[in-house]
């Protein structure tokens, strides 16, 4: 059975709303037990059926986790157990359900979203103070967020505490809205077989306003990708400039205050948290995160899973960092250092099919740079992008693109 358009654009809605981890409601048992057993009615009405090499993996997640219990003690509610694995298992059924429609479909709810924000950003650069005084009854954070002058209100999120505005958008915070929208670019420019567009406008504008250093790393990065791609369809002068060009901007970025600065100060504050006394579970900053990550990995090397006992304390607290990338290398181990090296490769050969792993190199690079700099190894995207690699290798999934209404010739600019 397949499921309407705005159905199916529903499912990447909700799945991007809890991926955002900006509401209170997205945090709630009972909304994610909800959306299992919808998403899971939904696959089964569809017709699909549940792939062996996706029960094989789930088999094993829950087998390093007992034996983590069962060796190491259990520092683990068994609740928060059962909940992540539905937020490993919930994606799966979505992607089941839209295969190769995914990535259209992705770009199209997170361009929507995104205009949303462009009035509520011009708002909060105008009047910032309307979210913190007449607005704040409306937020929708969480306590904790909210005592720290964060708001949010389903799709859009602001943080009032920051020195300048910062375009979040639906995410919890910019850098993650840099880390969604570096995906909907990549889509964006293979679908329009990498032409320049509005919607390619809005993200890399709305991009820019978040002022990540992982964005503009990535976007220089996307830019080079976006004219090495082009360079069979202009002039041989074009190319060189191009490229001199981005070396140019990479430099005069590189001074930014939230880029060579923004670095250094991470990594300081990553010294300095080990030297620190601390009375509860600490981020200990990104590069200081993924060390201790590894440092946990070599420790356990066939998985940790999500069980907290047994891994690094300082002054009896448990540390780690937003770092991804090795946080879920940390809860598989072994396993889940074979899955990063073949899932997002298979991914992107879906996106981009004929690919040689060399011409991959960019797409990977930056999506591994998101990863490393955002704690989203265990959010329901993240799971969509490996799930999808998946069934790259045992279904033979491809990308589909339709021309979006905003974009037909026929209905004007």
């Amino acid at each position: 059975m397949v499921y309407s358009d705005r159905l199916q654009k529903f499912l990447v809605f909700w799945m991007l709303l809890i991926a955002s981890q900006a509401s209170d409601l997205v945090t709630w048992d009972a909304t994610i037990i909800v959306t299992f057993l919808v998403f899971m009615y939904l696959f089964f009405r569809s017709g699909e059926r549940i792939n062996f090499e996706f029960s094989a993996l789930i088999a094993v997640f829950l087998l390093i986790n007992m034996v983590s219990i069962i060796v190491l003690g259990s520092q683990l509610e068994y609740s928060t157990l059962v909940g992540q694995t539905m937020r490993i298992i919930y994606p799966f059924f979505m992607i089941k359900i839209l295969k190769g429609r995914f990535f259209e479909l992705y770009e199209d709810v997170v361009y929507k979203l995104s205009l949303i924000g462009i009035p509520l950003f011009i708002i909060q650069v105008i009047y910032p103070s309307m979210y913190s005084s007449v607005l704040w009854g409306f937020n929708q954070s969480t306590d904790l967020r909210a005592s720290v002058g964060i708001w949010n209100f389903y799709v859009f999120t602001v943080h009032t505490n920051l020195e300048y505005p910062r375009f979040a958008g639906f995410m919890w915070e910019p850098g993650a809205y840099g880390w969604v929208v570096s995906l909907a670019i990549m889509f964006n420019m293979v679908r329009t077989k990498f032409t320049y567009n509005k919607r390619l406008i809005v993200f890399i504008v709305l991009g820019i306003l978040t002022f990540s250093t992982t964005f503009f790393i990535c976007l220089l990065l996307l830019l080079l990708f976006y004219y090495l791609n082009r360079r069979s369809e202009v002039s041989p002068l074009v190319l060189p400039i191009a490229l001199i060009g981005i070396a140019f901007l990479s430099y005069y970025i590189y001074d930014l205050p939230f880029m060579a600065e923004k670095i250094k100060y991470q990594y300081e504050y990553s010294e300095e948290t080990l030297t620190s006394g601390m009375g509860g579970y600490k981020d200990s900053g990104r590069f200081m995160g993924f060390a201790i990550y590894m440092g946990d990995f070599l420790k356990y090397p066939l998985g940790h899973g999500i069980n907290l006992a047994g891994r690094l304390t300082v002054y009896g607290a448990y540390i780690g960092g937003p770092n991804g990338l090795a946080d879920f290398i940390v809860v598989w181990g072994i396993i889940g250092l074979v899955l990063l090296m073949t899932l997002p490769y298979r991914f992107f050969q879906v996106l981009l099919p004929g690919r040689t792993l060399i011409t991959l190199v960019i797409p990977l690079a930056v999506f591994f740079l998101e990863l490393f700099s955002n704690p989203v190894s265990r959010s329901p995207l993240f799971y969509s992008v490996m799930i999808l690699g998946l069934l790259g290798y045992f279904q033979n999934v491809q990308a589909q693109f339709t021309t979006p209404d905003d974009e037909d010739p026929r209905n004007g600019l």
